[in-house]
């Protein structure tokens, strides 16, 4: 009997480890008014993206400002939550977008 290999895909789904619970992005809207994510649980690694120029700003009660960190449209950047508390903020530069958080397997 053949056994097939595991593709990309599964490992990306978690489909390798049925234990593995699949975690939702989370998402939120920023405009001239900062937006902030829930925190980022479980712990671990994820990886962010603006839909617009945005600043951003990461911490466990973050409230981005114009003097944060900038980021490009669809510029992804890697986040940390060690105990699953981290949070992200963003704020336009021109026009409100949308802040993407998605946990990396």
């Amino acid at each position: 009997m053949a056994t097939s290999k595991p593709q990309p895909s599964d490992v990306a789904l978690g489909l390798l480890n049925p234990n593995l619970a699949i975690t939702p992005p989370a998402l939120v809207a920023y405009t001239d008014t900062a937006g902030t994510s829930p925190a980022l649980t479980p712990a671990g690694y994820y990886l962010c993206v603006c839909t617009t120029d945005a600043y951003v700003v990461t911490g466990t009660a973050p409230t981005a400002t114009a003097t944060e960190t900038f980021v490009q449209a669809g510029e992804r950047f890697p986040v940390h939550s060690p105990a699953g508390a981290t949070k992200v903020s963003a704020i336009q530069v021109s026009s409100g977008g949308t802040l993407h958080c998605m946990r990396l397997l």
